[in-house]
């Protein structure tokens, strides 16, 4: 991320859409708003930042949040080591279960994020991707 505009540029050309999942909520923070200026808002997520954990910037108040405020690093690990993993499913196929919707996947194969803690209204033919534990 410390590279000059230019080449940053040009190692973007193909990317629509990026993830931040790294530990550092600080990190995720500001590397999310550089993005958010390359790829547009609605284009960057990253995971929710701890609530108790201290913070060198201020929380972002910009949508963009992976799930919900409830899936922190911390939680994605916790999850992975007790065995979750990302499946894709038809919407009905998790009813009642604690599965955390990261992505919609429509019939033409084009990605829409659950950000913020809204899925969305899935339609016909679409499938989800899902943290499921």
């Amino acid at each position: 991320m410390m590279v000059d505009a230019v080449d940053r540029e040009a190692e973007f050309e193909e990317i629509t859409d990026a993830l931040v999942l790294t530990r550092s909520d600080d990190f995720n923070a500001m590397v999310a708003a550089e993005l958010r200026g390359t790829l547009g808002h609605g284009h960057v997520y990253r995971v929710a930042p701890h609530p108790d954990d201290p913070h060198l910037l201020p929380p972002s108040i910009e949508p963009g949040i992976l799930g919900s405020e409830a899936l922190t690093f911390e939680e994605l690990d916790r999850r992975f080591a007790a065995g979750a993993r990302f499946v894709s499913r038809d919407p009905v196929d998790g009813e009642g279960t604690t599965d955390v919707v990261l992505f919609t996947v429509t019939p033409d194969g084009r990605l829409r994020a659950a950000a913020d803690g809204n899925a969305g209204l899935v339609a016909r033919g679409e499938r989800l991707i899902v943290l499921s534990s």
